[in-house]
């Protein structure tokens, strides 16, 4: 099967990339502008490109796994937002041209559970969304788009939680977005600082990493004859302070834990779609992030 990864940059889409040359016999064809990934697998085919322009080569494609997006945090001004928007949007629109030009069959879009209302339900699923936030806005938008039934391929729309991956920002910038506080939370400890928490009590599955990402993925290649939007995250929930536990130790941390009594907005994520429909059964909230640690530990060390 020939699979083409859109943000092969990025951390998600990087680590997608090296999964699936490393776990599969599949063929890969990378789109990168910047042309940063050095060809030496047979199987990767790059082409130097940017999404934002129209992509007209005619290339043999089966699947589309579409990571790329513009997540820059630092634009502020309504101005600035509405372009980040039409970025993400811009880039969508070129994926599907060049989909239905190409006759792809199938496309996995990462988009995010940030589409979520901001509600007070203690549990979202799929219909559970909102339009407020730029980002939220492009991802769910980016979701109609690829879900039209004119479309001559059929879409798999990921609603990710915070990703666990091992391209950790520095704490010190701008480029966590609103569901990654587990990737702050874990930078904090890997430099020994002190974190504060919310509802420490709370269930919490808002989690998963790349390697659950590609399982699904990898496991549904050739499972689809219709579109679904699907809500992603880890099995069995458990209380926040049990989840900043479970870093600290795997870890080996020294920071200290301070609990607010401030309450906030907290959920955690319905995903019996994701098992019951594609036969997918995500690994446990403790499991993913235990496995994280120790792969983070090691490549610190």
């Amino acid at each position: 099967m020939k699979i083409l990864i859109t943000g092969s940059n990025g951390k998600v889409g990087s680590e997608l990339l090296n999964l699936f040359l490393n776990k599969t016999n599949h063929d890969l064809i990378i789109i990168n502008r910047k042309k940063k990934i050095i060809n030496k697998n047979k199987r990767m085919l790059l082409f130097k490109h940017n999404l934002l322009k129209k992509f007209n080569h005619k290339i043999d494609v089966d699947v589309i796994i579409h990571c790329a997006t513009k997540t820059d945090l630092t634009v502020v001004g309504k101005n600035l937002k509405k372009k980040l928007f039409d970025t993400n949007i811009n880039i969508t629109k070129n994926i599907q041209r060049f989909a239905n030009n190409n006759k792809v069959k199938k496309i996995f879009f990462l988009s995010t559970t940030m589409v979520k209302n901001n509600s007070k339900k203690k549990i979202i699923s799929e219909r559970d969304i909102s339009r407020k936030d730029f980002y939220a806005r492009s991802k769910l938008l980016s979701e109609k788009i690829l879900c039209d039934k004119k479309n001559y391929f059929k879409t798999t729309c990921i609603r990710l939680p915070g990703v666990l991956s091992k391209k950790i920002p520095k704490i010190s910038s701008q480029s966590f977005l609103k569901g990654e506080v587990l990737m702050k939370f874990i930078s904090l400890m890997m430099i020994n600082k002190d974190i504060q928490i919310f509802n420490p009590n709370k269930k919490f599955n808002n989690v998963t990493d790349v390697k659950e990402v590609f399982r699904f993925i990898n496991k549904n290649l050739k499972k689809q004859n219709k579109n679904y939007v699907v809500q992603f995250s880890a099995t069995k929930p458990i209380e926040f302070i049990k989840v900043i536990k479970i870093l600290k130790n795997t870890l080996k941390s020294s920071s200290k834990i301070k609990i607010s009594n401030k309450k906030i907005n907290s959920f955690y994520i319905n995903n019996s779609k994701l098992i019951k429909t594609f036969d997918f059964l995500p690994s446990s909230t403790e499991k993913i992030l235990k496995r994280f640690c120790r792969e983070i530990s090691i490549l610190k060390n």
